[in-house]
């Protein structure tokens, strides 16, 4: 029996100072009695000053929930709960601890670990998130996540305007409800399978209304593990707009040649109607006919030549204003 107790005191030592969590033993009155080298190096206090110090003197009382937390110590004689903490040295610490009352006679056990690295990752996290959340809402441009399957997790406002989705479709539908049918070939394989991590492409939707709208696609791959981000913005306006200018380049292009056509021909044309009048002063009689006839024709074919030039030119609009019962 005394062997037994022996080798069961041997096997508390070894697990007390061999513990990664501080483990305290308090006396009735508070007073560290016994704590292990954990204990010492989340305090920072070497064992003869830890010992003989009590835990509240390490306490926050203005942390709001030490009241409640001791409070229910007392009514239940044993709590887990995470309190802050400053340490002798000024260092405050964020600790979780479980305490148990009268584990021995007159003696108390807490356990506490340092969770304060963990405690500011945590926060980080939220302001990560929020912050997250606050571009994803706010964003003008259309942001869908999605899986590798293409299914839908998930749409900011914009996208939900620009895509004409509602919230409840959005779980049941994936992109291919959303592209042109000749699209989907483009995409139809996994999103794991495709060998670039990020695309840019100009990709046409069929909305929900009649005509094709003009999209700019950014696909990002593997943001996190099987989830995708596309950056959807409609630049239809901005299409049509180009190619409006395209045309306008090209009827540019035509008017500098119709212009260089009719100065080609204007030039000769002088030349024959000047050889004309000096024959038609010359040749009178059964000609006369003729040459009125071809003085017609001149004057028809440089009437054309002046319409083709205009045409060159730039026409500024010019509005009139009209009573439209006179129209």
């Amino acid at each position: 029996m005394e062997e037994k107790l022996l080798k069961s005191e041997e096997r508390f030592r070894e697990i007390f100072e061999n513990a990664m969590d501080a483990i305290i033993i308090w006396a009735d009155d508070g007073e560290i009695v016994k704590a292990n080298e954990s204990a010492c190096r989340i305090f920072e206090l070497p064992m003869h000053s830890l010992i003989g110090k009590k835990l509240t003197d390490f306490l926050v009382k203005s942390d709001k929930r030490y009241r409640p937390t001791r409070r229910r110590y007392i009514r239940n004689d044993e709590i887990r709960e995470e309190l802050l903490f400053k340490m002798a040295n000024g260092q405050y610490k964020e600790l979780e601890f479980t305490s148990k009352h009268a584990v021995l006679e007159g003696q108390h056990l807490t356990i506490l670990r340092n969770v304060s690295d963990r405690k500011r990752m945590e926060q980080e996290l939220r302001e990560s998130e929020l912050k997250f959340r606050k571009v994803f809402n706010g964003s003008m441009d259309g942001i869908v996540l999605f899986d590798n399957q293409y299914r839908i997790i998930e749409v900011n406002p914009s996208a939900s305007e620009l895509l004409q989705l509602k919230d409840d479709q959005i779980t049941e539908m994936n992109l291919f409800h959303i592209l042109a049918p000749y699209q989907i070939e483009n995409l139809a394989q996994p999103a794991e399978a495709m060998s670039l991590d990020e695309m840019d492409n100009e990709v046409p939707f069929v909305l929900n209304h009649p005509d094709q709208r003009i999209l700019e696609f950014s696909f990002k791959r593997n943001i996190i593990h099987n989830m995708n981000l596309a950056i959807f913005r409609d630049v239809t306006e901005r299409k049509e707009l180009e190619e409006r200018v395209r045309k306008s380049d090209t009827l540019h292009v035509v008017g500098e040649l119709a212009a260089g056509i009719a100065h080609e021909i204007r030039n000769p044309m002088t030349a024959l109607k000047g050889f004309i009048q000096l024959l038609k002063g010359n040749i009178e009689g059964e000609y006369s006919l003729y040459f009125n006839v071809i003085t017609s024709e001149l004057k028809r074919i440089e009437s054309i030549i002046t319409e083709f030039l205009i045409l060159a030119k730039p026409q500024a609009i010019v509005y009139e204003k009209k009573m439209w019962c006179k129209l």
